[in-house]
């Protein structure tokens, strides 16, 4: 009989250990990402404001980088290949600044140079080797960021805790009938 309360109680233990993945939540090991693609291309903040502008020779994708500077993404319009080497100029009202490449594509404006939050009017005008594009747009504002949810324990938690306790308490109070008798 103990081996077989043993082996209930591993099994709950395991099934607690190995709870299944729900939406939005993966149970796998995270796949490495090679050394050069993580420096030439950072995964951009997934509740950034985006900006896509595009033109006859390339696209753009400005957004707001974590630390208030920005990162511009740009690619070929017909091929849709990372664009390097360009001249990038952004004007938003009286400043002006100089996009500095930052990767296969990818050019960044620090921190400090533009307005951090608010909403952000840009010219930008792009020089390649033989062409120049303008193109205007509006960077929305930065949004407050939502409240923390809550870490409450999940209600499976309750629902498996019960009857492992009831199975301690069956066994202590046998235990101790034993030991009386």
């Amino acid at each position: 009989m103990k081996a077989a309360q043993a082996g209930l109680l591993l099994a709950l233990l395991a099934l607690a250990l190995r709870a299944p993945a729900h939406e939005g939540h993966v149970h796998e090991p995270a796949q490495e990402v090679p050394p050069q693609a993580a420096e030439s291309m950072p995964p951009p903040p997934d509740d950034s404001p985006r900006l896509a502008l595009s033109g006859t020779h390339l696209e753009l994708v400005v957004l707001r980088d974590g630390d208030a500077g920005l990162l511009i993404y740009a690619d070929d319009y017909q091929s849709n290949a990372p664009l390097s080497g360009l001249n990038l100029q952004l004007r938003s009202g009286a400043r002006s600044v100089q996009a500095a490449p930052a990767g296969e594509g990818l050019y960044r404006v620090p921190p400090g140079v533009l307005p951090a939050r608010e909403a952000l009017p840009l010219q930008i005008i792009a020089r390649g080797e033989h062409w120049q594009e303008q193109l205007d747009g509006v960077l929305a504002a930065e949004t407050q960021a939502a409240p923390a949810a809550s870490h409450a324990p999940p209600a499976w938690l309750a629902l498996l805790l019960l009857p492992l306790a009831l199975l301690v308490l069956r066994w202590r109070l046998r235990r101790r009938r034993e030991a009386h008798a």
